[in-house]
């Protein structure tokens, strides 16, 4: 995951996805599941969050094909590109998830690593 592609039609899906397997809450309050998201936090590329949305963002566009599937989180995805807000902490902060939600953002790094180790470090990781 890269802070840059943030808000695209993958994410729509996979955050649609587990909106629905930990919503609705049932009638004593509760939710089935619980939701923890470990995200695969990787270096930059160096093009940066800045760099102008691609086609994995047009669907932003097609509201009437995308934004019934589930309108808060559209709404809330598209606010975030369109708002040059394009960061992992935009996603925690907008509160799209349950808010018990725990989050795991430690990014996975290789600096000083040499190549046969990288294992070990995604095990470390």
């Amino acid at each position: 995951m890269q802070d840059k592609f943030v808000g695209n039609v993958g994410d729509f899906g996979k955050y649609g996805l587990l909106r629905a397997l930990t919503s609705p809450p049932q009638p004593d309050g509760e939710r089935e599941l619980s939701l923890g998201i470990v995200w695969y936090m990787v270096g930059e590329d160096g093009t940066g969050a800045t760099e102008k949305p691609g086609p994995t963002y047009r669907y932003l566009q097609k509201a009437d094909a995308f934004r019934d599937c589930d309108q808060p989180l559209f709404d809330t995805l598209k606010q975030i590109v369109e708002g040059d807000r394009r960061k992992i902490t935009s996603i925690h902060d907008s509160h799209v998830f349950p808010p018990d939600t725990v989050f795991y953002d430690a990014r996975l790094t290789f600096d000083a690593v040499p190549a046969d180790n990288r294992i070990a470090r995604r095990q470390e990781w």
